[in-house]
């Protein structure tokens, strides 16, 4: 169940009794979260933070059972992260029985740019397995040394498909030590952008983000080109090109998916000024861009966004409802412990304009009920049973005195049995200043 609480002043706060919808809390338990299904949710990897998510996936890795399942989404996710660190548990794997283990060390290994390991590389540029040639050709080119040109030139032979490869390997080497050399990373971008291998700047983007905000305004270049464009400087949360995103976003002229990954891009950012047009696509005929508003207007977190969102509940599509719930989750701005215990603590409630359930079976249901948080107050997790005495203490009445007591007196929880108390001091309508 979730609890939305709207205070007078628009604030919003929310109660998820102990059930997050979202992981919280312990860094490697989110990663190993993201890992279970990391094509849908590795851009969180970013949100974390390098210093956090690299250390954990390194540990993951090593503690890993030598079975294919348990150690390929640890080596696919330090790839994606680009850094070098944990170099030498990748590699302890590069000659692992499952091929597709062999290829993920392969990519990963080259997308962390560590030259200590050019040498294992290049000896699976001999081997029989094309695959395996394939992926260290494209490994090789991610490291600025010309000199390896010769070696993947003689291994694409007169493969076309290789060949490519190679010509594209070349102009990322030729990019990135210009880049180096000048500081100006556009061609190195344009050398990536219209390859697979495009994501490979993301870990770069402090250096890439100029070239890629004028990739936005320039209709010369590729629909594809700047919507990958969009799409990097999105998951990085670029604040600078906010507003050409937003141009885009208003431009009925645009492609609709360009806009939905602008859209994309600005929600990330928790760009506060799109809001009101966000609101306004909220009824939009394309319900692609409606969902990715939708989403948009959680990330920004804006409580102004609460009633419009809350007038497309009823539409009664339930994966719509999973969204908008997820959606009012992200919009609250404090949580809900803080938001409510502090109030209680000094004795002066906030005024509290409106509370929402979201229960379990996607009702949502307007206005206070004992009834909504009995089976809560009888968990026997604390953090469930914490958030239903929360709205007890805050909206209890004097028949709800005697349980106020009881959890005050029996409940496990230090927290729990502090915000029973307090409840029962509210109810005792004692004078501010007549209060020790």
């Amino acid at each position: 169940m979730l609890a939305i609480v709207r205070f007078a002043g628009e604030e919003v706060a929310c109660l998820d009794f102990g059930e997050p919808l979202e992981p919280r809390g312990a860094i490697e338990e989110h990663v190993r979260s993201v890992l279970a299904n990391f094509e849908a949710r590795k851009l969180e990897l970013f949100d974390l933070g390098f210093n956090d998510a690299v250390p954990v996936l390194i540990k993951i890795l090593e503690k890993a059972v030598d079975d294919p399942k348990a150690i390929l989404q640890p080596i696919r996710a330090l790839g994606y992260l680009g850094r070098p660190q944990g170099w030498n548990v990748v590699s302890a794997h590069a000659l692992h029985r499952d091929p597709i283990v062999r290829l993920a060390v392969i990519r990963t290994l080259g997308q962390m740019g560590k030259f200590n390991r050019i040498q294992l590389l290049e000896s699976f540029l001999e081997t029989p397995n094309r695959a395996e040639k394939r992926e260290a050709i494209i490994a090789l080119g991610k490291f600025a040394k010309p000199e390896v040109i010769p070696e993947i030139e003689s291994a694409a032979g007169q493969d076309p498909e290789l060949q490519r490869l190679v010509e594209e390997a070349k102009r990322r080497i030729d990019a990135t030590l210009k880049g180096i050399e000048t500081r100006d990373f556009t061609a190195f971008v344009d050398a990536i952008i219209d390859t697979d291998e495009y994501e490979d700047i993301l870990p770069l983007m402090m250096m890439c983000w100029p070239p890629l905000k004028r990739l936005l305004g320039d209709r010369t270049r590729s629909y594809e080109t700047r919507r990958r464009a969009l799409y990097l400087l999105g998951c990085a949360g670029m604040r600078q090109p906010l507003s050409q995103m937003r141009r885009i976003v208003l431009d009925p002229a645009e492609p609709v998916d360009l806009r939905e990954q602008a859209i994309f891009g600005l929600g990330r950012t928790r760009a506060r000024s799109i809001v009101p047009h966000l609101v306004e696509l909220l009824d939009h005929e394309d319900l692609n861009l409606r969902d990715v508003s939708i989403d948009a207007l959680g990330r920004i977190g804006d409580a102004m966004a609460l009633t419009p969102l809350l007038g497309k509940w009823e539409l009664g599509e339930e994966a719509l409802r999973i969204r908008l719930r997820l959606a009012f989750s992200r919009l609250c701005s404090a949580p809900g412990l803080q938001a409510l215990l502090e109030p209680l603590r000094t004795y002066q409630p906030r005024a509290i304009e409106e509370i929402y359930f979201i229960t379990d079976s996607l009702e949502l249901i307007s206005g206070y009920r004992r009834e909504l948080i009995e089976s809560m107050l009888a968990s026997a997790v604390p953090a469930a049973r914490r958030d239903a005495l929360l709205l007890l203490a805050t909206f209890g009445t004097k028949e709800d005195n005697d349980d106020l007591v009881r959890f005050r007196d029996t409940d496990e929880d230090s927290v729990n049995q502090e915000i029973a108390n307090l409840g029962v001091e509210r109810l005792k309508d004692i004078p501010l200043w007549d209060r020790p």
